[in-house]
Formats: structure tokens, C-alpha cells, sequence
């Protein structure tokens, strides 16, 4: 029986694992793209999907044969549906991280974290480590059962970082909003919230990195608090990227003509800078969502109008059309009133 060192799911090129076996270390990829459907059996499931129940089977036997106390796992779940920018779809958010589970793209996500769940809790069972891949502004940590998770295996080490990409330069790190340092007390028993098959050893280790740690803060830790990056560079971000993206929409696509906008979208961009501060901040407050975007926008765009033509309508006197309208009777109907519309 082969005993591996190194498991990256959802692989797609496998790059990590081509990394890990040219060191010398035993690996295994998994991904749904690998599987070849047999020909005389078109309509069997794939083994190497996880939401299947034979893939989520091979998953955990193969995880299973991992060397104890000496292996990793990379779960690179996918991650379309746990996005901000996604919301307007999935309509997750920290209070509801199920979702609307009408859909199937919600339903699919939630199953694939709830099956990585049981994966990652039985890595740490058997001493593995973990490494789960998410981008920036991911609600996958508000999920109920990877929470679970994180409760039972209480000795980790929890690191966010964030990364962004700045033009040709490449990746660029802005600050680790958030590191956790937790006591390491090895063990099945801490996996299950329980010091009753701790060793007496482990327990007298675990108290002591417990004390350590709150008389001896980390050195690390309080440099990593002071590079965070404050609130208010977070938002001027997140700013400049809904302004990038609006910049985007608004270039002509001679390919996909169905992704260009509206003209009354594009003559609103180019008519000022604060128009383009407003435009970003509506995008942000539909959580980056393009079609609702463009209805506000439109229904913004018509208000404006409507207003325009009511402030220069009304009732005048045949006099007051002369002199302030400087209207004109020739092929005119001449009444006692008559209503004068002028249009800017």
C-alpha cells in the first residue's frame, strides 16, 4: 500500500503537485477534469468528483493511506460561489452563509464544503496538515460546518493574507489582516474536543504553551497586527476596483457584442468625474451585481430627466407664453389658457 505525503484536491493543473514529487515526495491529485468516462459504462458516475459518492469514497480511502503525522492535503475548493462578488447570485452573506438553495450552482457549492469538511477533519485526526484555498473576501469561513471544524481541531495555526495585483508588477502583499496562534497539543483527543486520550505528557505540554502564550505575546504576531491595513484603505480599494470594472464595461466588445452596455452607461461615465464616484458606489451597493447595476443606473438616469422636464412645465397665460416663452401665435390654437411645455 502506497502511504502519501502530499493530496492536493480540486488540483485542476496540478501544479503543486508536480512541485511536491520533483522534492521527492509521494503525491495525489484529484480533480473532476481527470476522469475518462468508460466506454462501456457511458453513464457511470465520476470518481473523481467529490459531490459524487464514489469520488467523495476515493477521497477519504486515499487520504486514508497518508503516512500519520507526517503528510499535507491542499483543497483548492472552488470558489465562484463564496465570493462577494457573486452575492447578487448566491445571496450568501455572514448572517445566511447557506445561500439561496433554489439554486444548484448554491446547492453544489454547499454540498463540496460540507464533503471538504469531513476531509479536513479527518487530516487532522490522523495529523496531517491543512492548507484550504480561498481568495480575499471569501464567506466560506461563515459556513456552519467548517466552523465545526475549526472548533474541534483547536490546535492550529490560522493565517489570512492578502494579495493584490498592481498592473505588470505582479502580486503585491497589502498586510495579513489576521493571525491566530493557537497551543499545539497533538492527539486525537483534541480533535474531538476531549483531554480524556491525551497522554499525561500532552496535557502538561498543552498547559504550559497555554500559559506561554499569554504571558510571552508573539514577536510576530504584533508585527503582523501592525502592518494591517486600516479600514478606511480597504474601502478607497474596493473603490478603485468598481471604478475599474465600470472603465471596463464601457470599452466596446467587437467579439462578445452581448457584454456591452447600454449607451446611456457610457455617456454617464464620460460625463464627469463625480459621476464616476457615484457610478462605483452604486456598484458596490449591489454587491458588484452588472445587471442590477445597469437597471438602478437607468432608473437614476430617467429620474434625472423626469425632473428636468418638470421644473420647466406648467400653466401659463397667453401673455407670460410671450414674454417669458417668447411663443410665437402664427398656426397656434389662442385660448384663454393654454398649457406651455419648454424642453432644455
Amino acid at each position: 500500500m502506497q502511504c502519501f505525503e502530499w493530496i492536493e484536491y480540486f488540483a485542476g493543473s496540478s501544479r503543486c503537485t508536480s512541485k511536491v514529487r520533483l522534492k521527492g515526495y509521494t503525491g495525489a491529485r484529484f480533480d473532476k477534469a481527470y476522469h475518462t468516462p468508460s466506454s462501456d459504462r457511458p453513464h457511470s458516475s465520476n470518481f473523481m468528483d467529490i459531490n459524487t459518492c464514489s469520488g467523495f469514497v476515493l477521497a477519504i480511502v486515499t487520504l486514508l493511506k497518508c503516512k500519520p503525522h507526517s503528510f499535507a492535503i491542499w483543497l483548492g475548493i472552488k470558489c465562484s460561489s463564496w465570493t462577494s462578488i457573486n452575492r447578487g447570485t448566491s445571496m450568501r452573506s455572514a448572517c445566511d452563509p447557506w445561500g439561496d438553495r433554489g439554486k444548484p450552482s448554491v446547492r453544489e457549492a454547499n454540498r463540496m464544503l460540507e464533503r471538504s469538511s469531513c476531509l479536513l477533519l479527518l487530516a487532522v485526526a490522523l495529523g496531517g496538515c491543512v492548507v484550504l484555498e480561498q481568495p480575499g473576501g471569501s464567506l466560506l469561513e461563515f459556513y456552519p460546518s467548517f466552523r465545526f471544524v475549526l472548533a474541534l481541531a483547536g490546535g492550529c495555526e490560522v493565517v489570512h493574507a492578502m494579495l493584490v495585483h498592481v498592473g505588470a508588477r505582479g502580486l503585491q502583499v497589502l498586510g495579513t489582516p489576521h493571525t491566530v496562534a493557537l497551543s499545539q497539543a497533538g492527539g486525537i483527543g483534541s480533535v474531538f474536543g476531549s483531554t480524556d486520550a491525551m497522554t499525561e505528557d500532552e496535557l502538561s505540554q498543552m498547559g504550559r504553551q497555554a500559559k506561554d502564550s499569554e504571558q510571552e505575546p508573539d514577536g510576530e504576531n504584533k508585527q503582523l497586527a501592525a502592518d494591517e491595513p486600516s479600514e478606511t484603505d480597504e474601502v478607497e480599494l474596493l473603490h478603485e476596483a468598481a471604478k475599474a470594472r465600470i472603465s471596463r464595461m464601457t470599452k466596446t466588445k467587437k467579439k462578445r457584442t452581448d457584454l456591452n452596455v447600454p449607451q446611456f452607461v457610457i455617456d454617464r461615465w464620460n460625463s464627469g468625474t463625480s459621476a464616476k464616484e457615484e457610478m462605483a458606489d452604486l456598484l458596490l451597493q449591489v454587491n458588484n451585481d452588472k445587471d442590477k447595476f445597469i437597471t438602478e443606473l437607468e432608473l437614476i438616469v430617467r429620474r434625472i430627466k423626469k425632473f428636468v422636464l418638470h421644473i420647466n412645465e406648467g400653466w401659463y397665460s397667453e401673455a407670460e407664453m410671450k414674454s417669458e416663452l417668447k411663443w410665437s401665435q402664427s398656426g397656434a390654437y389662442v385660448g384663454r389658457f393654454v398649457l406651455g411645455v419648454f424642453l432644455q
